[in-house]
């Protein structure tokens, strides 16, 4: 019982942090989905909060994680009037009676989410990339209360893991200190508000059987499902990759600056827990560009924010993983992973078919990834017939949204092989098999914004 009044308690801090920063930059949406992106904005902070302890040398013991973590909260929430207001406008349009037609989906989703949560809570870290990198540098932190600590004095030289981000060695630290062994609880957390954050979104176009089908997809995809309680840096980034593509289809949506830096902000989260993430963060400034194009804006405008949208992530990059990789100890030459030979376009080619040969359309594709994939290329035909029908009998169909969707979904289908292309450790089995998951829940979201799925929707009765 202590642990899950502690892991409340950690989730409210959380919450409070994250209303800050939504209420610093008026952040408007539905309210279950402000809830849950406050909370996973807070868990960011959270992890930067050793780090940053961390490089400005203060020993990392519990008393001070405890002030750091109260010093942010404050400082998140000055404007306490503002926030005041800013929450009392989300708690008065929070529904929380679902109707008759989504518990069914509530109950399935929720006994699924459970399994892992349990699991999550229960068994200690599995993955080898993890105990063998940030777990291994989190329990030397307890004891020495530094991250630069007696791991690195051992031979590494066939480890590169301790050299990925503090990103969730930072949040295992504060979760073992909060009296966790595991550390791991927190993903819990992101999981949870991660569904709820899908569904909201859903729930913007869909009619609730049907958000609540496709989040059952999503819910079911086997791989991304084991990484909501086996511990690596996928899943949460690809939940912030998420929040990133969303935030910015808001800016298209209602040409509102606020929610340009908020996605590039989740775009630098997204970084902090990999840091290849940039690249992918170019490709959607490319679907930026584009709207700068469509909306003839002008070269000022199109210059500051592109670089705010592009500067944000990178800056975490130079800030979290190039200046914690200068930290250390050990050496990690980052220029030496670089593929030297970027004129042979062969394994670029070569990626693009394993990708999709070995993994998206293998034979044991639906183990990896479930069926949400073929739903997709399913409606996404369907919505073409529809689109070239339209077309033929001169029926105009203004909205675009789902377009967005397939360039953002294109961002990762193209942006992880050219990662497997840039950098040659970032093989097909371990690393490609994961960064995939981006992919789906852009796949779902689309699929809330696909015609005919639109359509089909509205005439399931309220």
């Amino acid at each position: 019982m202590t642990e899950i009044l502690t892991i409340i308690g950690l989730t409210i801090v959380q919450f409070i942090i994250g209303l800050g920063i939504l209420s610093c930059l008026n952040i408007q949406g539905k309210s279950f989905m402000r809830i849950a992106v406050a909370v996973l904005s807070g868990i960011m902070i959270f992890a930067l909060i050793p780090y940053v302890l961390q490089i400005i040398q203060i020993r990392l013991t519990g008393i001070n994680i405890a002030i750091g973590i109260a010093v942010v909260t404050i400082v998140c929430n000055i404007q306490i009037k503002k926030n005041w207001n800013y929450l009392k406008d989300i708690t008065k349009s929070l529904r929380l009676k679902p109707r008759l037609y989504e518990i069914p989906f509530f109950l399935l989703i929720g006994l699924i989410f459970f399994i892992g949560a349990w699991r999550c809570f229960y068994e200690p870290p599995l993955s080898r990339d993890l105990t063998s990198g940030a777990e291994a540098i989190a329990e030397y932190t307890i004891k020495e209360k530094t991250m630069i600590n007696s791991v690195f004095s051992v031979n590494l030289d066939n480890n590169n893991n301790i050299f990925k981000s503090p990103s969730i060695t930072s949040l295992q630290v504060i979760y073992k200190y909060a009296g966790f062994p595991f550390g791991q609880v927190w993903l819990i957390s992101v999981v949870l508000f991660f569904l709820i954050f899908i569904y909201s979104v859903l729930r913007e176009k869909l009619h609730p059987i049907v958000a609540g089908t496709l989040l059952l997809f999503l819910i079911a995809v086997p791989q991304m499902y084991a990484y909501s309680f086996i511990v690596l840096f996928d899943y949460t980034n690809a939940v912030f990759y998420t929040i990133t593509c969303y935030f910015l289809f808001k800016y298209f949506k209602e040409k509102t600056t606020n929610n340009l830096i908020f996605a590039a902000i989740a775009g630098g989260f997204a970084t902090y827990l990999r840091s290849e993430t940039p690249l992918l963060i170019c490709l959607l400034g490319l679907i930026l560009l584009i709207y700068f194009i469509r909306e003839k804006t002008s070269f000022m405008t199109m210059l500051w924010q592109g670089c705010l949208f592009i500067g944000i992530p990178f800056l975490f990059y130079f800030v979290t993983s190039w200046w914690y990789i200068h930290m250390l100890p050990a050496t990690y030459p980052v220029s030496e992973q670089i593929n030297k030979n970027l004129g042979d376009l062969q394994p670029l080619f070569d990626r693009f078919i394993d990708i999709n040969g070995q993994l998206l359309f293998s034979d044991i594709s639906t183990a990896l990834y479930g069926y949400v994939l073929y739903l997709f290329l399913l409606f996404l035909i369907a919505e073409i017939l529809f689109v070239f029908v339209s077309w033929i009998k001169k029926r105009k169909v203004s909205d675009a949204s789902s377009t967005y969707w397939l360039l953002a979904i294109l961002t990762v289908y193209l942006g992880v092989t050219l990662i497997g292309f840039l950098l040659p450790l970032a093989d097909l089995n371990n690393t490609t098999k994961r960064e995939l998951f981006k992919l789906f829940p852009l796949l779902v979201i689309y699929l809330s914004y696909n015609k005919v799925m639109v359509k089909l929707s509205e005439k399931i009765p309220v």
